[in-house]
């Protein structure tokens, strides 16, 4: 694919992969802080904070069943991230011997680590459907592939977060939230809607897209 530059300049293959991983991967500069980035930015620094250092201690080791879970939910058809290693491979190999990988999971537990080499990722340029002008960023969206054996340790990271972090939630909350989406947020916006209706109130309804959200986030 080849895009234009702002100026509508042709660009050449390497340019445009220049361009698209700006646009996706903006940089994380320190230049740009606020106060408030830099005290996030120090307070990750040091580690776990302390009101979280007993919970960090007191994480038991993961088990043979949050490890068989994750395994049982992963789809053999995913493809594979830069070590070209598909979920059903990586399923044989840990099943050969389980105590292994649990071994490792468990001290990237303990130590509150994450290996670098399971953070790197093969991106995958895709078009978005029905865009007038192929020659613009905008027009595509990527799609990021992982390791499995990285992406395995991961869920059982994510299920012990969402044990202790659903109990807190607000019950309005539907993003990242499993059985819970668009259609159940929509559902009850409309059953409010409608009861609002009946009771003969005014409704307002404020609607707010950003456009590249998490792209652009700090």
């Amino acid at each position: 694919m080849l895009l234009r530059s702002a100026a509508g300049e042709t660009l050449t293959p390497d340019q445009s992969a220049e361009l698209l991983a700006k646009t996706f991967y903006p940089d994380d500069s320190v230049t740009t802080d606020t106060a408030y980035h830099k005290q996030v930015r120090e307070a990750v620094d040091c580690g776990i904070p302390a009101d979280l250092q007993d919970l960090s201690d007191n994480d038991p080791p993961f088990t043979t069943a949050e490890l068989e879970m994750v395994l049982s939910s992963q789809n053999p058809k995913k493809a594979p991230g830069p070590d070209g290693l598909t979920s059903d491979i990586c399923a044989a190999a840990i099943n050969c011997n389980k105590e292994v990988f649990l071994a490792l999971a468990n001290k990237c537990l303990s130590l509150s680590y994450f290996p670098k080499q399971w953070k790197v990722t093969h991106v995958c340029i895709l078009r978005k459907p029905a865009k007038e002008d192929y020659t613009h960023p905008k027009s595509y969206r990527p799609i990021g592939l992982l390791s499995i054996l990285g992406k395995t340790v991961e869920k059982m990271l994510i299920g012990r977060l969402q044990w202790r972090l659903f109990p807190r939630l607000h019950r309005s909350q539907y993003g990242f939230m499993p059985h819970r989406g668009t259609e159940d947020a929509l559902y009850d916006l409309i059953g409010h809607i409608r009861e609002e209706i009946r009771l003969k109130k005014i409704v307002l309804l404020v609607s707010l897209d950003i456009e590249g959200a998490f792209d652009n986030a700090w």
